[in-house]
Protein backbone atom coordinates (compact mmCIF):
# COMPACT_ATOMS: atom_id res chain seq x y z
CA UNK A 1 0.00 0.00 0.00
CA UNK A 2 2.54 2.27 1.15
CA UNK A 3 4.44 1.19 -2.41
CA UNK A 4 1.65 1.85 -4.48
CA UNK A 5 1.21 5.42 -2.29
CA UNK A 6 5.25 6.08 -3.69
CA UNK A 7 4.03 5.40 -6.60
CA UNK A 8 1.22 7.36 -7.44
CA UNK A 9 3.10 10.26 -6.29
CA UNK A 10 6.11 10.45 -8.23
CA UNK A 11 3.91 9.26 -11.44
CA UNK A 12 2.98 13.06 -12.66
CA UNK A 13 6.67 13.87 -12.22
CA UNK A 14 7.73 10.91 -14.55
CA UNK A 15 4.82 11.95 -17.03
CA UNK A 16 5.97 15.45 -17.56
CA UNK A 17 9.20 14.25 -18.37
CA UNK A 18 11.44 17.76 -17.59
CA UNK A 19 14.83 15.57 -17.21
CA UNK A 20 14.88 14.99 -20.91
CA UNK A 21 15.40 18.76 -22.17
CA UNK A 22 18.15 19.59 -18.90
CA UNK A 23 20.74 18.32 -20.95
CA UNK A 24 19.82 20.17 -23.74
CA UNK A 25 20.18 23.45 -21.32
CA UNK A 26 23.56 21.88 -20.39
CA UNK A 27 25.14 21.75 -23.45
CA UNK A 28 24.09 25.00 -24.66
CA UNK A 29 26.44 27.25 -22.85
CA UNK A 30 29.68 24.82 -24.14
CA UNK A 31 28.21 25.55 -27.74
CA UNK A 32 27.46 29.38 -26.71
CA UNK A 33 31.61 29.66 -25.73
CA UNK A 34 32.28 27.76 -28.80
CA UNK A 35 30.60 30.55 -30.66
CA UNK A 36 31.75 33.21 -28.60
CA UNK A 37 35.00 31.91 -29.28
CA UNK A 38 34.46 31.97 -32.89
CA UNK A 39 32.89 35.02 -32.93
CA UNK A 40 36.03 36.34 -31.08
CA UNK A 41 38.47 34.86 -33.71
CA UNK A 42 36.33 36.48 -36.59
CA UNK A 43 36.59 39.82 -34.55
CA UNK A 44 40.10 39.57 -34.01
CA UNK A 45 40.59 38.21 -37.66
CA UNK A 46 39.12 41.31 -38.73
CA UNK A 47 40.88 43.05 -36.19
CA UNK A 48 44.20 42.38 -38.23
CA UNK A 49 43.14 42.79 -41.64
CA UNK A 50 42.07 46.33 -41.26
CA UNK A 51 45.32 46.59 -39.12
CA UNK A 52 46.85 45.16 -41.89
CA UNK A 53 45.82 47.64 -44.25
CA UNK A 54 46.20 50.48 -42.20
CA UNK A 55 49.79 48.90 -41.66
CA UNK A 56 50.07 49.26 -45.82
CA UNK A 57 48.37 52.54 -46.48
CA UNK A 58 51.52 53.91 -43.80
CA UNK A 59 54.17 52.47 -46.43
CA UNK A 60 54.52 48.80 -44.44
CA UNK A 61 55.90 50.22 -41.15
CA UNK A 62 56.82 47.58 -38.32
CA UNK A 63 53.54 46.45 -36.60
CA UNK A 64 54.57 48.65 -33.58
CA UNK A 65 53.97 51.87 -36.11
CA UNK A 66 51.18 51.95 -37.27
CA UNK A 67 49.83 52.37 -33.32
CA UNK A 68 51.72 55.59 -33.09
CA UNK A 69 51.30 56.70 -36.50
CA UNK A 70 47.52 56.38 -36.22
CA UNK A 71 46.00 57.23 -33.28
CA UNK A 72 42.34 56.61 -33.92
CA UNK A 73 42.80 52.43 -33.59
CA UNK A 74 44.00 52.97 -29.42
CA UNK A 75 43.49 55.29 -27.32
CA UNK A 76 47.00 54.56 -25.35
CA UNK A 77 48.72 54.87 -28.40
CA UNK A 78 47.05 57.95 -29.71
CA UNK A 79 47.90 59.84 -26.07
CA UNK A 80 51.67 58.65 -25.98
CA UNK A 81 52.69 60.34 -29.64
CA UNK A 82 51.25 63.65 -28.54
CA UNK A 83 53.59 63.23 -25.53
CA UNK A 84 56.65 62.36 -26.80
CA UNK A 85 57.15 65.09 -29.59
CA UNK A 86 57.35 67.23 -25.83
CA UNK A 87 59.50 65.21 -24.49
CA UNK A 88 61.34 62.26 -26.26
CA UNK A 89 62.26 64.19 -29.58
CA UNK A 90 64.18 66.30 -27.76
CA UNK A 91 66.20 63.58 -25.82
CA UNK A 92 66.10 61.04 -27.97
CA UNK A 93 68.58 61.81 -30.54
CA UNK A 94 71.08 61.72 -27.89
CA UNK A 95 69.92 58.29 -26.36
CA UNK A 96 69.84 56.59 -29.92
CA UNK A 97 73.06 55.60 -29.96
CA UNK A 98 71.93 52.98 -26.68
CA UNK A 99 68.27 53.05 -27.01
CA UNK A 100 66.13 50.57 -28.98
CA UNK A 101 63.09 52.84 -29.50
CA UNK A 102 64.70 54.85 -32.09
CA UNK A 103 64.70 51.66 -34.31
CA UNK A 104 60.82 51.31 -33.79
CA UNK A 105 60.47 54.67 -34.81
CA UNK A 106 60.58 56.34 -38.48
CA UNK A 107 64.45 58.51 -38.53
CA UNK A 108 62.23 61.37 -40.53
CA UNK A 109 60.18 62.08 -37.26
CA UNK A 110 62.88 62.76 -35.06
CA UNK A 111 64.59 64.77 -37.40
CA UNK A 112 60.89 66.95 -38.39
CA UNK A 113 59.79 67.40 -34.93
CA UNK A 114 62.59 69.52 -33.37
CA UNK A 115 62.42 71.90 -36.25
CA UNK A 116 58.57 72.08 -34.94
CA UNK A 117 59.60 72.93 -31.55
CA UNK A 118 62.47 75.24 -31.34
CA UNK A 119 60.16 76.88 -28.38
CA UNK A 120 60.48 73.91 -26.24
CA UNK A 121 62.62 74.01 -23.21
CA UNK A 122 64.53 71.11 -23.92
CA UNK A 123 64.80 71.80 -27.96
CA UNK A 124 66.47 75.29 -26.76
CA UNK A 125 69.24 73.01 -24.65
CA UNK A 126 69.86 70.35 -27.39
CA UNK A 127 70.52 72.90 -30.24
CA UNK A 128 73.30 74.56 -27.92
CA UNK A 129 74.99 71.61 -27.35
CA UNK A 130 75.36 70.14 -31.05
CA UNK A 131 76.37 73.52 -32.03
CA UNK A 132 79.71 73.21 -29.17
CA UNK A 133 81.50 71.43 -31.95
CA UNK A 134 80.91 73.98 -34.95
CA UNK A 135 81.53 76.52 -32.55
CA UNK A 136 84.61 75.46 -31.77
CA UNK A 137 85.65 75.01 -35.21
CA UNK A 138 84.53 78.59 -35.89
CA UNK A 139 86.69 79.82 -33.09
CA UNK A 140 89.98 78.76 -35.21
CA UNK A 141 88.67 80.77 -38.26
CA UNK A 142 88.44 84.18 -36.10
CA UNK A 143 91.91 83.54 -34.69
CA UNK A 144 93.55 83.03 -38.14
CA UNK A 145 91.17 86.34 -39.33
CA UNK A 146 92.97 88.21 -36.36
CA UNK A 147 96.44 86.52 -37.59
CA UNK A 148 95.64 87.59 -41.15
CA UNK A 149 94.26 91.02 -39.96
CA UNK A 150 97.57 91.45 -37.94
CA UNK A 151 99.69 91.02 -41.40
CA UNK A 152 97.52 93.69 -43.11
CA UNK A 153 100.79 96.25 -43.01
CA UNK A 154 102.57 94.06 -45.73
CA UNK A 155 99.50 93.41 -47.72
CA UNK A 156 100.20 97.36 -49.32
CA UNK A 157 103.82 95.72 -50.58
CA UNK A 158 102.32 92.58 -51.82
CA UNK A 159 99.62 94.58 -54.12
CA UNK A 160 102.78 96.75 -54.87
CA UNK A 161 104.74 93.86 -55.97
CA UNK A 162 101.62 92.47 -58.47
CA UNK A 163 101.47 96.24 -60.01
CA UNK A 164 105.14 95.18 -61.32
CA UNK A 165 103.95 92.54 -63.32
CA UNK A 166 103.65 94.57 -66.26
CA UNK A 167 103.57 93.40 -70.52
CA UNK A 168 106.84 94.60 -71.19
CA UNK A 169 109.01 93.65 -68.19
CA UNK A 170 108.41 90.36 -69.49
CA UNK A 171 110.84 90.37 -71.88
CA UNK A 172 113.77 89.16 -71.35
CA UNK A 173 116.96 91.61 -71.44
CA UNK A 174 118.86 91.25 -74.27
CA UNK A 175 122.43 90.00 -73.27
CA UNK A 176 123.47 91.68 -69.90
CA UNK A 177 124.53 88.71 -67.78
CA UNK A 178 128.24 88.41 -67.08
CA UNK A 179 129.41 85.04 -68.60
CA UNK A 180 130.99 82.49 -66.04
CA UNK A 181 133.73 81.84 -68.15
CA UNK A 182 134.63 85.55 -69.43
CA UNK A 183 135.07 88.76 -67.40
CA UNK A 184 135.04 91.22 -70.70
CA UNK A 185 131.95 92.23 -72.62
CA UNK A 186 131.42 93.42 -76.51
CA UNK A 187 128.55 95.43 -75.99
CA UNK A 188 127.73 97.40 -72.97
CA UNK A 189 124.23 96.92 -71.69
CA UNK A 190 123.43 100.97 -71.84
CA UNK A 191 124.09 100.79 -75.95
CA UNK A 192 121.86 98.38 -77.11
CA UNK A 193 118.94 99.20 -79.47
CA UNK A 194 116.30 98.31 -76.97
CA UNK A 195 114.02 101.51 -75.45
CA UNK A 196 114.07 99.91 -72.05
CA UNK A 197 117.58 100.30 -71.16
CA UNK A 198 119.50 102.57 -74.23
CA UNK A 199 121.13 105.55 -72.84
CA UNK A 200 123.99 107.80 -73.31
CA UNK A 201 127.60 106.79 -71.40
CA UNK A 202 128.04 108.26 -68.15
CA UNK A 203 131.50 110.06 -69.60
CA UNK A 204 129.43 111.79 -72.48
CA UNK A 205 125.77 112.59 -71.57
CA UNK A 206 124.80 115.92 -72.91
CA UNK A 207 121.93 118.01 -71.80
CA UNK A 208 118.33 116.46 -72.50
CA UNK A 209 116.13 119.11 -74.02
CA UNK A 210 113.21 118.64 -71.71
CA UNK A 211 114.97 118.54 -68.49
CA UNK A 212 114.89 120.96 -65.96
CA UNK A 213 118.72 120.87 -65.43
CA UNK A 214 121.85 119.88 -67.37
CA UNK A 215 124.25 116.95 -66.88
CA UNK A 216 125.05 116.85 -62.68
CA UNK A 217 128.14 118.24 -61.59
CA UNK A 218 129.58 114.52 -59.90
CA UNK A 219 130.02 112.33 -62.95
CA UNK A 220 128.91 109.23 -60.15
CA UNK A 221 125.56 110.76 -60.19
CA UNK A 222 125.34 111.26 -64.31
CA UNK A 223 124.37 107.40 -64.87
CA UNK A 224 121.10 108.84 -63.27
CA UNK A 225 120.68 112.05 -65.50
CA UNK A 226 121.17 109.29 -68.91
CA UNK A 227 117.78 107.78 -67.97
CA UNK A 228 116.23 110.56 -69.88
CA UNK A 229 117.28 109.24 -73.51
CA UNK A 230 114.88 105.56 -72.08
CA UNK A 231 111.59 105.12 -72.88
CA UNK A 232 109.93 107.08 -70.17
CA UNK A 233 107.75 103.96 -68.44
CA UNK A 234 111.33 102.31 -67.88
CA UNK A 235 113.42 105.40 -66.64
CA UNK A 236 112.75 103.47 -63.44
CA UNK A 237 115.35 100.82 -64.27
CA UNK A 238 118.44 100.80 -65.25
CA UNK A 239 120.62 98.04 -67.22
CA UNK A 240 124.03 96.43 -65.56
CA UNK A 241 126.16 93.61 -66.41
CA UNK A 242 127.03 92.21 -62.82
CA UNK A 243 124.95 88.80 -62.79
CA UNK A 244 126.85 86.47 -63.89
CA UNK A 245 125.05 83.55 -66.17
CA UNK A 246 125.49 79.65 -65.51
CA UNK A 247 125.96 76.79 -67.41
CA UNK A 248 125.44 74.40 -64.71
CA UNK A 249 122.90 74.20 -61.51
CA UNK A 250 123.54 76.09 -58.54
CA UNK A 251 122.97 75.23 -55.12
CA UNK A 252 124.75 78.14 -52.61
CA UNK A 253 121.89 77.37 -50.07
CA UNK A 254 123.38 73.61 -49.52
CA UNK A 255 126.05 73.27 -47.22
CA UNK A 256 128.30 70.62 -49.60
CA UNK A 257 128.04 72.49 -52.64
CA UNK A 258 130.88 73.67 -54.52
CA UNK A 259 130.97 74.77 -58.13
CA UNK A 260 133.17 73.90 -60.94
CA UNK A 261 136.59 75.40 -61.47
CA UNK A 262 136.79 79.10 -62.95
CA UNK A 263 139.46 80.71 -64.17
CA UNK A 264 140.92 83.89 -62.10
CA UNK A 265 138.79 82.84 -59.37
CA UNK A 266 138.92 81.23 -56.08
CA UNK A 267 135.73 79.65 -54.66
CA UNK A 268 135.51 81.08 -51.10
CA UNK A 269 133.31 77.90 -49.29
CA UNK A 270 130.00 79.28 -47.25
CA UNK A 271 130.08 79.41 -43.31
CA UNK A 272 127.90 80.08 -40.59
CA UNK A 273 127.91 83.08 -39.12
CA UNK A 274 126.12 83.87 -35.89
CA UNK A 275 123.48 81.65 -37.21
CA UNK A 276 123.05 82.57 -40.10
CA UNK A 277 124.13 80.22 -43.70
CA UNK A 278 126.45 82.91 -45.68
CA UNK A 279 126.75 81.21 -49.05
CA UNK A 280 130.15 80.50 -50.71
CA UNK A 281 131.36 83.64 -53.14
CA UNK A 282 134.38 83.67 -56.00
CA UNK A 283 137.16 85.85 -54.87
CA UNK A 284 139.57 86.98 -58.08
CA UNK A 285 142.91 85.57 -57.90
CA UNK A 286 145.00 88.95 -58.74
CA UNK A 287 145.89 91.16 -56.36
CA UNK A 288 143.73 94.33 -55.97
CA UNK A 289 144.40 97.01 -58.31
CA UNK A 290 146.64 100.39 -57.38
CA UNK A 291 145.01 103.55 -58.74
CA UNK A 292 147.59 106.37 -59.03
CA UNK A 293 148.27 105.57 -55.82
CA UNK A 294 144.67 104.75 -54.27
CA UNK A 295 144.42 101.27 -53.26
CA UNK A 296 141.24 99.14 -53.87
CA UNK A 297 139.57 96.35 -51.56
CA UNK A 298 137.45 93.67 -52.86
CA UNK A 299 133.86 93.16 -52.08
CA UNK A 300 132.31 89.86 -52.62
CA UNK A 301 129.97 88.57 -54.96
CA UNK A 302 126.16 87.76 -53.31
CA UNK A 303 123.16 85.78 -54.09
CA UNK A 304 119.59 86.16 -53.87
CA UNK A 305 118.03 82.79 -54.30
CA UNK A 306 119.92 81.41 -56.89
CA UNK A 307 120.77 84.60 -58.83
CA UNK A 308 124.51 85.74 -58.15
CA UNK A 309 125.89 89.47 -58.65
CA UNK A 310 129.24 89.65 -58.88
CA UNK A 311 131.95 91.55 -56.30
CA UNK A 312 133.82 94.58 -57.99
CA UNK A 313 136.87 96.27 -56.41
CA UNK A 314 136.20 99.65 -54.26
CA UNK A 315 138.18 102.51 -53.11
CA UNK A 316 139.63 101.99 -49.29
CA UNK A 317 139.20 105.21 -48.19
CA UNK A 318 136.89 108.17 -49.77
CA UNK A 319 136.66 111.95 -48.07
CA UNK A 320 133.94 112.54 -45.91
CA UNK A 321 132.15 108.78 -47.02
CA UNK A 322 131.89 105.83 -45.08
CA UNK A 323 131.46 102.20 -46.55
CA UNK A 324 128.86 100.02 -45.07
CA UNK A 325 129.68 96.42 -45.54
CA UNK A 326 126.74 94.43 -46.98
CA UNK A 327 125.62 91.29 -44.62
CA UNK A 328 122.82 88.50 -44.96
CA UNK A 329 119.49 89.13 -42.83
CA UNK A 330 118.28 85.12 -43.17
CA UNK A 331 118.45 84.48 -47.05
CA UNK A 332 118.17 88.32 -47.94
CA UNK A 333 121.49 90.47 -48.71
CA UNK A 334 121.58 94.08 -47.48
CA UNK A 335 124.08 95.34 -49.76
CA UNK A 336 127.17 97.13 -48.99
CA UNK A 337 127.66 100.37 -49.96
CA UNK A 338 128.63 104.51 -49.67
CA UNK A 339 127.54 106.40 -46.52
CA UNK A 340 127.81 110.21 -46.18
CA UNK A 341 129.08 110.96 -42.81
CA UNK A 342 127.11 114.47 -42.84
CA UNK A 343 123.65 113.98 -40.62
CA UNK A 344 121.34 113.05 -42.60
CA UNK A 345 118.62 116.41 -43.54
CA UNK A 346 115.79 116.45 -41.16
CA UNK A 347 112.90 113.97 -42.18
CA UNK A 348 115.27 112.28 -44.70
CA UNK A 349 116.93 108.55 -44.58
CA UNK A 350 119.51 107.40 -47.69
CA UNK A 351 118.98 105.60 -50.51
CA UNK A 352 122.23 103.42 -51.15
CA UNK A 353 123.87 103.73 -54.45
CA UNK A 354 124.89 100.56 -56.72
CA UNK A 355 127.66 99.12 -58.89
CA UNK A 356 126.38 98.32 -62.53
CA UNK A 357 129.87 96.40 -64.07
CA UNK A 358 131.48 99.23 -64.83
CA UNK A 359 130.68 102.78 -62.54
CA UNK A 360 129.55 103.01 -59.07
CA UNK A 361 126.15 104.87 -59.35
CA UNK A 362 125.86 106.72 -56.23
CA UNK A 363 122.60 106.76 -53.85
CA UNK A 364 120.82 110.09 -52.21
CA UNK A 365 118.40 111.27 -49.63
CA UNK A 366 114.78 110.61 -49.46
CA UNK A 367 111.86 111.68 -47.56
CA UNK A 368 111.80 108.55 -44.68
CA UNK A 369 107.96 108.72 -45.37
CA UNK A 370 105.29 110.06 -47.40
CA UNK A 371 101.23 110.32 -46.91
CA UNK A 372 99.44 107.87 -49.05
CA UNK A 373 102.86 106.45 -50.84
CA UNK A 374 104.78 103.52 -49.65
CA UNK A 375 108.79 102.88 -50.14
CA UNK A 376 110.07 99.73 -52.76
CA UNK A 377 113.43 98.99 -52.32
CA UNK A 378 115.83 98.92 -55.60
CA UNK A 379 116.70 94.98 -56.28
CA UNK A 380 118.73 93.21 -59.01
CA UNK A 381 116.48 90.84 -61.13
CA UNK A 382 117.36 87.69 -62.52
CA UNK A 383 118.15 89.09 -66.55
CA UNK A 384 120.70 91.82 -64.79
CA UNK A 385 118.70 94.95 -64.49
CA UNK A 386 118.74 97.08 -61.16
CA UNK A 387 115.02 97.85 -60.76
CA UNK A 388 115.67 101.65 -58.94
CA UNK A 389 113.65 102.19 -55.30
CA UNK A 390 110.71 104.45 -55.88
CA UNK A 391 107.01 105.64 -54.09
CA UNK A 392 104.10 103.39 -55.17
CA UNK A 393 100.40 104.83 -54.66
CA UNK A 394 99.49 102.95 -51.16
CA UNK A 395 95.63 102.67 -53.36
CA UNK A 396 95.53 101.72 -56.35
CA UNK A 397 93.76 103.15 -59.40
CA UNK A 398 91.38 100.60 -61.33
CA UNK A 399 92.13 100.12 -65.15
CA UNK A 400 95.75 101.99 -64.76
CA UNK A 401 99.00 101.17 -64.55
CA UNK A 402 101.43 102.95 -62.13
CA UNK A 403 104.57 104.55 -63.84
CA UNK A 404 107.25 104.88 -61.18
CA UNK A 405 109.15 107.85 -60.84
CA UNK A 406 113.10 107.70 -60.61
CA UNK A 407 115.84 110.27 -59.49
CA UNK A 408 117.30 112.09 -62.60
CA UNK A 409 120.91 113.38 -60.45
CA UNK A 410 119.43 116.61 -59.16
CA UNK A 411 115.57 116.00 -58.50
CA UNK A 412 113.31 113.07 -58.13
CA UNK A 413 110.95 112.76 -61.29
CA UNK A 414 107.57 111.60 -60.04
CA UNK A 415 105.64 108.64 -61.28
CA UNK A 416 102.23 108.79 -62.71
CA UNK A 417 99.01 107.00 -63.91
CA UNK A 418 99.13 105.76 -67.00
CA UNK A 419 95.38 104.18 -68.76
CA UNK A 420 96.03 100.15 -69.12
CA UNK A 421 95.05 100.14 -72.56
CA UNK A 422 97.51 102.89 -73.49
CA UNK A 423 100.07 101.17 -71.61
CA UNK A 424 99.30 98.28 -73.86
CA UNK A 425 98.82 99.74 -77.22
CA UNK A 426 102.36 101.18 -76.45
CA UNK A 427 105.01 100.05 -79.10
CA UNK A 428 108.59 100.42 -77.83
CA UNK A 429 110.53 98.51 -80.81
CA UNK A 430 108.56 102.11 -83.06
CA UNK A 431 109.76 104.55 -80.43
CA UNK A 432 112.53 107.14 -80.99
CA UNK A 433 114.52 108.19 -78.20
CA UNK A 434 116.01 111.79 -78.35
CA UNK A 435 119.26 112.63 -80.05
CA UNK A 436 122.20 111.95 -78.47
CA UNK A 437 120.92 108.34 -76.69
CA UNK A 438 124.03 106.28 -78.49
CA UNK A 439 127.00 108.90 -77.47
CA UNK A 440 130.04 108.14 -76.04
CA UNK A 441 130.30 104.11 -76.03
CA UNK A 442 132.87 104.46 -78.84
CA UNK A 443 134.87 107.35 -78.39
CA UNK A 444 136.50 107.91 -74.60
CA UNK A 445 135.91 111.13 -73.45
CA UNK A 446 136.62 112.19 -70.02
CA UNK A 447 134.39 113.17 -67.37
CA UNK A 448 133.83 116.50 -66.11
CA UNK A 449 133.80 115.76 -62.38
CA UNK A 450 134.37 118.30 -59.39
CA UNK A 451 138.22 117.01 -59.85
CA UNK A 452 138.23 117.18 -63.45
CA UNK A 453 139.62 113.02 -63.43
CA UNK A 454 138.38 111.83 -60.23
CA UNK A 455 139.10 108.45 -58.89
CA UNK A 456 136.72 105.62 -59.76
CA UNK A 457 134.46 104.51 -56.64
CA UNK A 458 134.68 100.87 -58.00
CA UNK A 459 136.37 98.89 -61.05
CA UNK A 460 135.04 95.95 -62.43
CA UNK A 461 137.23 92.05 -62.02
CA UNK A 462 139.14 91.88 -65.22
CA UNK A 463 141.41 89.39 -66.02
CA UNK A 464 141.15 88.97 -70.11
CA UNK A 465 138.43 87.31 -72.71
CA UNK A 466 138.10 83.85 -72.91
CA UNK A 467 139.03 80.72 -69.79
Amino acid sequence: MLFSLLLLATAPALASEPLPPEPAVREAPARQKKKKRKRKDRDERSTSKSSSKSSSSTGGASPSKPAQVTPPSSPKPSTQPSKQPASKPATEPAKQPTSSQPSQQPASKPAAEPARQPAGGKPAVQPASKPATPTAAQKKPASHAVQTASKKPAAPKQVVKAQHERPADRKAAPALKRSYHRSSHHQHPGRVRDARYNRPSWRHVRHYPHAAHGPPRFWWYRSWYSHWWVHPHYRYRHASFVVVSFDFVVSPWVVTWAPPARTGWVWVPGHWEAGVWVPGHWRPVAAAPVVRGAHYAYVAGWWAGDVYIEGHWRLETRSGWTWVDGYYADTTYIRGHWHPEDAAPVGYTWVPGFFDGEIWVEGFWRPAARDGFVWVDGSFDADGVYLCGYWEPVVAEPGSVWIPGWFDGHEWQEGYWVDEAEYSATDLDTWEPEEGYDDGWEEEVEPEGEDGEPLPLALPVEFGEEE
